[in-house]
């Protein structure tokens, strides 16, 4: 199987720097175990995984440390913005999806940044600690 993939620099315009995650885009979803498996031999602190979903109107997007699945990832959706203006340079705004979280929005400014809003979480009180 032959996959997309790109590793990228966030919070960083220089080369080596920043906080890495890799970028898969997918034409169909794959198996849990073979997106565990990718991200597990990427061996970065996160890959994401993305697939436009025509439904949702947007791309959902789902990120995996080594070890596991995880519920969301700044960097890893910057990563994965980037990745998409980059392909598309005429995208200004893109749409995430993504079941933890909802949706997630990036703009290109002109400037060339990116822009990210989150849904507004407001905080509970946890009687006990989750678990990892």
């Amino acid at each position: 199987m032959q996959l997309p993939l790109h590793i990228i620099d966030a919070f960083t315009s220089e080369r080596f720097k920043g906080n890495q995650a890799a970028v898969v885009p997918l034409q169909t979803w794959l198996a849990e175990p073979v997106l565990q498996s990718i991200a597990a031999e990427n061996n970065l602190s996160e890959t994401a995984f993305l697939l436009w979903s025509a439904e949702r109107a947007a791309f959902e997007i789902r990120w995996f440390s080594p070890l596991k699945e995880i519920a969301f990832c700044g960097h890893a959706t910057l990563a994965s913005a980037f990745v998409l203006f980059e392909v598309d340079p005429a995208l200004r705004i893109i749409t995430f999806w993504a079941a933890a979280v909802g949706r997630v929005t990036a703009t290109l400014e002109e400037c060339g940044r990116i822009r990210m809003s989150f849904p507004r979480r407001d905080a509970r009180v946890l009687v006990e600690v989750p678990a990892a």
